[in-house]
């Protein structure tokens, strides 16, 4: 598919803005319209995050900055930002992480394959996962290569499947002493047929189950691990692309489109890791999510048909913040624009919205958490 044939495709897709980590789809903006009533109920948990902008910097541009665009609009916006490192609000993540174990999803591509070699040039406990055994154990090998001291273990699952997200978990319950950091990174994007919806193996909407559920069982089955290793950290990849959950038609039933999809499975992860923060804050477990970088190069991205206007290493900084940044120590329940604590779509704030999303969630993977 064309450029301006996903842009045309996308544009008809109500308050999905932005792009995201794999897909990398702009969308038409109107989420921008609720973010300033979504800010006064928006709940600081804990002290600020402050992050202070070198001189010059530009600000990069973000969804509460931008009015209702049509689709054509907001890509030439982005096009013609400077994304060359203008928008890098850099900080210092060069703590060292030897003693530390940190878990990866979606390892073996992407910003994933490139957070891993970072995380183990400092030292940390690497546990990658994959989906392919053969791309998992190259980039084992890889990261290994890269830092020889830097112990890597490996666990593959296919995420598209609870009951190995599952087994997966129980892996590492079993063969794991202590996790301090679990990265949900793995993520399916909006697809290079987008009209063709997809399924998991428990018949659920592709996206939402890899994007949302999995994570959610994942991080479930792994909280007494995490807080027994305390204080430790959840950090969750989401994306600037989030469309608001219609609950009458969850998975897409009818009205099926690839990206409309991925943004609300992303809205969804943003939700759910919200209430997390909440509920295993007297644990000392942190749960935040962030949107990584504005058309990073990701093969999801050229997939879709954009130029890539970030490289990797410009999502891997924001999220290697969350990771290691002692000034992340007790921050927790916020959703980070890069490098920017900024509110999330207005849905993400709505008490009854989370408990319905909640509710569901609790009732599709019920069998997988017990």
């Amino acid at each position: 598919m064309t450029r301006q044939a996903r842009a045309s495709a996308a544009a008809e897709m109500p308050g999905c803005l932005g792009e995201g980590q794999e897909s990398g789809v702009l969308g038409d903006g109107q989420v921008g319209r609720a973010h300033g009533a979504a800010l006064g109920g928006h709940q600081r948990l804990l002290g600020p995050f402050d992050v202070q902008a070198e001189p010059g910097v530009r600000r990069h541009l973000h969804a509460a900055t931008l009015p209702t665009l049509e689709m054509s609009k907001a890509w030439n916006l982005y096009k013609g930002f400077d994304n060359s490192g203008g928008m890098h609000e850099q900080t210092s993540v060069s703590d060292d992480l030897r003693g530390k174990t940190v878990l990866l999803t979606g390892a073996t591509q992407g910003m994933g394959r490139h957070l891993a070699r970072l995380l183990a040039a400092r030292g940390a406990t690497l546990l990658l996962h994959g989906r392919d055994r053969e791309r998992l154990a190259a980039v084992a090998d890889e990261v290994r290569q890269s830092a020889p001291d830097a112990p890597v273990r490996t666990y593959a699952a296919d995420l598209a499947d609870l009951e190995q997200v599952r087994t997966l978990a129980d892996a590492v319950l079993a063969a794991e002493p202590r996790l301090d950091v679990l990265v949900n990174n793995a993520a399916v994007g909006g697809g290079s047929a987008p009209n063709v919806r997809e399924t998991s193996s428990q018949g659920h909407e592709l996206r939402f189950a890899v994007n949302h559920l999995a994570p959610y069982v994942l991080t479930r089955r792994l909280l007494p691990l995490l807080a027994a290793s305390a204080p430790s950290r959840v950090v969750n990849v989401a994306s600037m692309g989030q469309a608001p959950i219609d609950f009458d038609n969850v998975m897409l039933e009818h009205d099926y489109e690839g990206v409309h999809a991925y943004c609300r499975s992303k809205l969804a992860l943003i939700m759910a890791s919200f209430d997390l923060a909440a509920e295993v804050a007297q644990h000392k477990v942190t749960a935040n999510v962030l949107h990584p970088a504005h058309l990073m190069d990701t093969y999801m991205l050229q997939q879709s048909g954009f130029t890539p206007a970030a490289s990797l290493d410009d999502g891997a900084q924001p999220t290697l913040r969350l990771i290691v940044d002692p000034k992340a120590e007790g921050i927790t329940g916020r959703y980070f624009d890069r490098f920017d604590d900024r509110p999330a779509h207005p849905q993400a704030y709505d008490a009854q919205a989370r408990a319905r999303l909640a509710a569901l969630t609790t009732e599709l993977t019920a069998s997988f958490t017990a």
